[in-house]
């Protein structure tokens, strides 16, 4: 029977950082797919590139630039966010609320007044912040601006309400970017540029190129090894195809739900916990297209329900190396989950109509390539027991040597910056205890 110090469930950029920095150290890395990225795969159809979703890197933190960089070398390039809002006809740069200009009038007059008497309705009861969405937005936005994109948008995405969640999702003021008086005025009177966001990108083979760069420097990667049972007082996994590892410590990037559904025996108020995670689902309908320049934009929010995505986005955009040459690709975000079913089977034929109806495409275009990708897991919901339900798995977990990090490990909101930090400071903490 084999044993290591460290086992590691899931080889995502979480689980493949977690054995990166456990260098030097006993460990394996076991994944239930046939390659490595997690969420971070791209998949070839006919020469045309499709990632399992958005991907653009943040570059924020020193630590992961130069990680990065070792990672993809000359594999990588670095461009500033293009985004745009579409809504009402129009197109708008993002963020939505200081960027109003161009919306009709009778739109910009109430987003305008409702900002301004949401600041002044603030400022007089000095209110405390809260933690329920809806309410925060309507704090801090009015209620135009939370009308014509906050609420619907963030429905639409989350498939959740806003006022069914919290906003400890938050993890920056870039976020949901509140802006000023100043600033919401000035981009109501004119165009404002464009905020300069810089995004990194691999320059070829998506976002999986990322995933695979690290198994240059990682070893004892098993594919291919879906786990059956984890007996949490011997210390072993169980997998599907028979086979018995034990460790001493468990390291979990896999969703924490199913994390709990392994475990032989597991408390009944730690089931509960898990059941009480929630979660929407994302539906990924790509298009190759035969035509260069379908938006110059990387990716567009559409916050009206006419549209059945809520977001498009343009990966020959993010690389030209995405797309066969003079050809475009565009993606449809669709989060769909038990308070917002959606209907599958004709999907692909609804998008090409909503993409000609917000005029991304023409009547005339050429699909020369159609895909879609389900991914079960998409965002955790903040609902109001995220937060405990989290916290009282996690103590269990730890009482039994199990550690769970990542965006499905934490349950959270966050992206590859944070896996990779995150994966890093927990394989820092063992080994630090272990000296």
């Amino acid at each position: 029977m084999k044993r290591f110090k460290y086992l590691i469930l899931g080889a995502g950029i979480t689980g493949l950082s977690l054995a990166y920095h456990l260098k030097g150290q006993e460990y394996a890395l076991y994944e239930m797919d046939n390659k490595v990225g997690g969420m971070c795969k791209t998949e070839n159809v006919g020469g045309f590139l499709f990632d399992y979703g958005e991907h653009f890197i943040r570059v924020d933190n020193s630590y992961v630039k130069t990680l990065i960089k070792k990672l993809l070398q000359n594999n990588m390039h670095s461009q500033s966010l293009n985004s745009a809002i579409y809504s009402e006809g129009r197109l708008t740069n993002y963020p939505f609320q200081t960027n109003l200009f161009g919306l009709p009038v009778d739109v910009v007059k109430k987003c305008l007044v409702g900002y301004v008497k949401a600041l002044c309705e603030k400022k007089q009861n000095e209110r405390e912040a809260t933690n329920n969405f809806e309410q925060w937005i309507y704090t801090n936005f009015g209620a135009g601006i939370a009308k014509y994109f906050l609420i619907p948008y963030n429905e639409k995405i989350w498939t959740l309400h806003p006022r069914y969640m919290t906003t400890e999702w938050f993890f920056g003021e870039s976020i949901v970017p509140k802006g000023s008086l100043e600033l919401v005025i000035e981009g109501a009177l004119r165009q404002r540029a464009q905020e300069k966001r810089i995004r990194w990108y691999p320059l070829r083979g998506g976002i999986e190129s990322l995933a695979k760069a690290f198994l240059r420097f990682i070893d004892n990667v098993h594919l291919n090894k879906k786990a059956k049972e984890i007996e949490s007082s011997k210390r072993q996994v169980t997998f599907e195809d028979g086979e018995v590892v034990q460790y001493e410590h468990l390291l979990n990037t896999i969703p924490i739900p199913e994390l709990v559904e392994l475990l032989s025996d597991v408390p009944s108020d730690v089931k509960k916990a898990a059941a009480n995670l929630k979660h929407n689902s994302v539906f990924c309908v790509n298009l190759g297209v035969n035509r260069n320049n379908l938006s110059d934009h990387h990716w567009i929010y559409f916050p009206e329900k006419k549209y059945i995505f809520s977001r498009l986005y343009f990966l020959s955009n993010f690389s030209s190396f995405m797309v066969p040459r003079g050809k475009s690709s565009v993606s449809a975000m669709i989060t769909y989950s038990e308070w917002k079913p959606i209907d599958k089977s004709n999907i692909i034929e609804r998008v090409v109509h909503d993409s000609i109806e917000a005029k991304i495409l023409k009547e005339e275009d050429k699909i020369f390539s159609q895909t879609v990708a389900d991914v079960k897991y998409g965002f955790s919901l903040y609902t109001p027991n995220r937060t405990k339900s989290v916290e009282l798995i996690k103590a269990h977990l730890i009482d039994n040597d199990i550690n769970t990090v990542g965006r499905y490990g934490n349950w959270e909101y966050s992206g590859i910056e944070h896996a990779i930090l995150n994966s890093k400071e927990l394989a820092e903490s063992l080994q630090k205890s272990k000296d």
